[in-house]
């Protein structure tokens, strides 16, 4: 499956997939070892379409 859209544009849930997983990792590092994390609700406000290719 590739995260460019049709007009080669990188999809939404791929750009917040990163920091998603960052704040689970971080959530970890404050949990006791046998806890688990789960996201409730993750925003992300995009300004402009992401361009795989652009500079």
């Amino acid at each position: 499956m590739s995260m460019c859209s049709i007009g080669h544009s990188v999809r939404q849930g791929a750009i917040t997939t990163a920091p998603d997983t960052a704040y689970d990792d971080a959530a970890f590092t404050l949990m006791p070892a046998v806890a688990e994390v789960l996201t409730i609700e993750v925003k992300t406000n995009l300004l402009a379409p992401a361009r795989p290719d652009s500079s």
